[in-house]
């Protein structure tokens, strides 16, 4: 994971750096609408990846890298598009929903991730826990009270 974000890192600042100034002469609504795009098909091509059982490091940091540049150029012109979709009055509360959503959608994303990725490994060991735990734990407490010698 840390090398994801890593290869991440530099595409995101660059395209950020890149697509201020592409708003500035282009549409922003079209750039808008094409990095969202960008990054669903990015989002899609990830799962299909995982769902092939490719194992493919390569393909993966790859697909990574290009959803990163994507979202940098994202953020960035839904961020200037922002003061014109507003009144002026109400600027500072859009920019703090849109902070808002950008900071929970990454919080929730991660963790769906883990639970997702983990979660199989995670909830059979739970599960296994829990069934180990009732079919041996009251037997188990009950001995170790009454083993001779234990400290309380």
């Amino acid at each position: 994971m840390g090398l994801a974000g890593l290869v991440g890192l530099a595409p995101m600042a660059a395209a950020a750096l890149w697509a201020g100034a592409l708003a500035d002469v282009r549409d922003r609504r079209r750039v808008l609408l094409t990095t969202t795009a960008g990054i669903g098909v990015t989002s899609l091509l990830l799962w299909a990846q995982a769902w092939a059982d490719l194992r493919s490091v390569g393909a993966l940091l790859v697909l990574v890298g290009a959803q990163q540049a994507l979202f940098g150029a994202n953020s960035t012109v839904s961020r200037a598009v922002t003061p014109r979709l507003v009144r002026p009055e109400l600027l500072p509360a859009a920019n703090a929903l849109q902070s808002m959503v950008l900071l929970s959608a990454g919080v929730a994303g991660t963790a769906a991730g883990r639970w997702s990725a983990a979660g199989r490994r995670e909830r059979d060991a739970v599960s296994g826990g829990l069934g180990r735990g009732l079919r041996h734990g009251v037997g188990g407490v009950a001995a170790a009270r009454a083993a001779p010698g234990r400290r309380r």
